[in-house]
């Protein structure tokens, strides 16, 4: 059994077997030849169904997650309806209240229409054990929304119980750089709003956009831009301010995004 780091490498990368490549081709065709009607040439019909790259990613991931299967979509909003349309009429579901917008939305608009009725939870790893009930048949947490959440101590309970949890990413690190600074909370709006107008009082490599969690380091005001049309008592329950600004630590060197950071903190505190 390898370490992760090797599984991550290997996993769910064949070995071009005409050429010898270690890199899988991408795979650009819609379509795939059949030798006769309903008897195609490969494992392949249309890309939509099945498709060798997509297929290579998901074995990975099921590897990595040591499951026996993983399904790969679009988009996690596109995951999230899968799962929830999986549910029986009458299921319930528990869920953190510091969430996405977008999946905020969905549990709370869409779901319902399906029958399947949502309990939020300011704490989740205190309140979902009372919480849970003989119909609960899912717990939702989102880790790019609360990257302090114990998403170990989570699946316990929710293991225990019979339900199941379904998203993760990895936590952002730079907690301790802000948390050094004398009044992190007021001035975080500030650098945000001097960042959106490529002020020098800005983070710099930091970039004000709505996403998370992608390569380079990412800021945003939810409560202005992810989380605009959610309820502002809803979206103050879970902790999201007017004055809260969002990191998302890419995989720039650490000590740039620490200097940079420093930086920002100080020319906000300093005017």
């Amino acid at each position: 059994m390898y370490g992760f780091g090797t599984s991550a490498v290997r996993s769910g990368l064949p070995r071009d077997a005409t050429t010898g490549a270690l890199v899988e081709t991408i795979s650009l065709s819609t379509i795939f030849a059949q030798q006769h009607p309903a008897s195609p040439v490969g494992s392949y019909v249309y890309s939509r169904s099945a498709n060798p790259n997509r297929e290579s990613f998901e074995k990975a991931i099921a590897d990595l997650e040591s499951a026996r299967y993983a399904l790969a979509f679009s988009s996690g909003m596109a995951a999230t309806d899968a799962v929830v349309l999986g549910l029986a009429a009458h299921s319930h579901t528990v869920s953190m209240s510091s969430l996405y917008g977008g999946t905020h939305r969905y549990l709370t608009q869409v779901a319902p229409l399906m029958g399947v009725m949502v309990s939020f939870a300011s704490n989740i790893e205190t309140e979902l054990e009372a919480l849970i009930n003989e119909k609960t048949k899912l717990v939702v947490i989102e880790s790019p929304s609360n990257p302090m959440v114990d998403i170990q101590a989570v699946a316990d309970i929710a293991h225990k119980l019979g339900a199941l949890n379904p998203t993760s990413a990895r936590p952002c690190y730079i907690a301790k750089c802000i948390n050094s600074r004398p009044n992190p909370r007021g001035i975080a709006r500030p650098i945000a709003v001097k960042q959106h107008r490529n002020e020098h009082g800005g983070s710099r490599l930091f970039t004000l956009a709505e996403s998370l969690g992608g390569v380079e380091s990412l800021c945003k005001i939810p409560a202005v831009m992810t989380h605009k049309r959610m309820p502002r008592e809803v979206r103050e329950e879970g902790g999201i301010y007017i004055d809260l600004i969002r990191l998302s630590g890419g995989i720039e060197d650490v000590k740039d995004l620490k200097d940079d950071l420093a930086r920002a903190l100080e020319m906000a505190v300093s005017g």
